[in-house]
């Protein structure tokens, strides 16, 4: 659960940003009725991910983890209408409200509607699916914890080099650096994300920076 001056930084960023169109506002109030806005990425952490993918001219994105659309929205907007996204989400609830968004952007003629796909069910069974779509210039990664490390070995096969990895949450609320009791990720997540934020740090694979927001948002850039 954020902090109140996390919450009020987050607020003021948001404000910042009030020309956003309709699509990213239906996005935040569906994840609010679904008691879902602690778990949602940001604005500021939306916003980056969109500065990053435009300036990196990704075409083809990747995301793992729809929740209700607020993160594949910043990656159809900076992809611009020549490019696509395939967004991969397991849970009914969020497809659905994911959904309601997406159509309210088909419903304004925003041309980044034809850009999304949303793709229902389990990232590790359904990503197979895409990869003759491939190679791919760029991934998002903030799904299911204890998978990382199956994500980021799809990523290492199926995005291109000079590709950019972008993933989420990779702090696990302090876990991966403190002895935090009662923590509620298991034993098999931190050590996952322990693996995997070490791999992307490694520089004979990676040009990387971990931005210490307050989950964790790393950026690498693939070497091979």
């Amino acid at each position: 659960m954020r902090s109140t001056s996390e919450s009020n930084r987050n607020k003021y960023v948001q404000n910042l940003y009030q020309f956003q169109n309709r699509a990213y506002e239906k996005a935040k109030l569906e994840s609010d009725a679904l008691n879902l806005t602690g778990i949602s990425i940001s604005t500021a952490e939306a916003l980056t991910v969109q500065f990053l993918l435009s300036t990196w001219k990704s075409l083809k994105h990747v995301e793992i983890g729809t929740l209700t659309g607020y993160s594949a929205l910043a990656a159809a907007f900076a992809i611009g209408n020549k490019g696509q996204v395939w967004t991969f989400e397991k849970n009914e609830l969020h497809i659905a409200a994911a959904q309601r968004v997406f159509d309210l952007l088909n419903s304004i003629d925003h041309p980044a509607a034809a850009q999304i796909h949303l793709c229902a069910g389990d990232a590790q069974l359904e990503l197979v699916k895409i990869e003759n779509q491939g190679p791919f210039d760029s991934i998002f990664i903030d799904g299911n914890k204890a998978a990382y490390g199956n994500y980021l070995a799809w990523a290492e096969k199926n995005i291109r080099k000079g590709g950019l990895i972008i993933a989420d949450n990779v702090f696990l609320s302090g876990s991966v650096y403190e002895d935090v009791e009662n923590s509620k990720f298991s034993s098999k997540q931190i050590d996952v994300l322990k693996k995997f934020n070490e791999r992307l740090a490694n520089p004979q694979f990676y040009r990387s920076c971990l931005i210490p927001t307050s989950e964790g948002l790393f950026v690498a850039e693939k070497l091979f």
